[in-house]
């Protein structure tokens, strides 16, 4: 059965519930429902569910790497009164990288994208950002990392040392290739453990 969801930060667009998928669920048959302006999917690269009449419109890659320490002279953490402009700088980031599906500003940057983002895992890399949000099983997953080339290749090695002093035994970082420095970046130094395609119906 294919169901569609919700997403508030993106009104425009309706999702569909890739948990419920089965093969034979034929997605080409799919239209857009009233109200909405897109239907989005993203399945693994080379799912046997995909849809031949949806343009691929971005990919996901999945890296994990190992901690190490590093210096990263740029990086300054996030103290109290500084939550405002850093969720503001990634409100700016998020907006660029979404502009093929334009999301809604939430009341409450904190509460959208904050989420696991704690005092100390959380730092501003000159004018860009980079953010932990927590570890699961000794992998600590990467939140945010924005701003320009240099800055978001320092904020690679600022989570990757963040990680080494909380005892994580491996980073996992998701890059969308419509972020190209955090995307160039993290290929050049590992291959994706996996990579997801995001489709479009309009």
């Amino acid at each position: 059965m294919i169901r569609l969801v919700q997403n508030p930060l993106h009104p425009e667009s309706a999702f569909v519930d890739e948990d419920v998928l089965v093969v034979g669920d034929d997605l080409d048959e799919l239209g857009v429902p009233d109200g909405y302006k897109r239907v989005r999917l993203i399945l693994p690269e080379g799912s046997e569910l995909r849809p031949q009449n949806w343009q691929v419109v971005r990919r996901t890659a999945v890296f994990e790497l190992p901690p190490q320490h590093d210096l990263c002279p740029n990086a300054v953490l996030v103290q109290p009164a500084g939550w405002a402009a850093w969720f503001e700088a990634h409100w700016e980031y998020y907006l660029d990288c979404h502009s093929d599906n334009p999301p809604a500003r939430p009341v409450d940057l904190r509460r959208a994208f904050g989420e696991a983002i704690e005092d100390g895992t959380a730092a501003f890399i000159g004018s860009g950002f980079a953010s932990l949000r927590g570890m699961k099983a000794g992998v600590s997953e990467v939140g945010w990392i924005g701003g320009n080339k240099s800055e978001v290749e320092e904020g690679i090695r600022w989570c990757r040392a963040k990680a080494q002093e909380i005892g994580a035994k491996s980073v996992r970082f998701d890059a969308d290739d419509t972020d190209p420095f955090l995307w160039s970046a993290l290929h050049k130094l590992a291959d994706p453990i996996e990579v997801f395609e995001t489709f479009d119906l309009s």
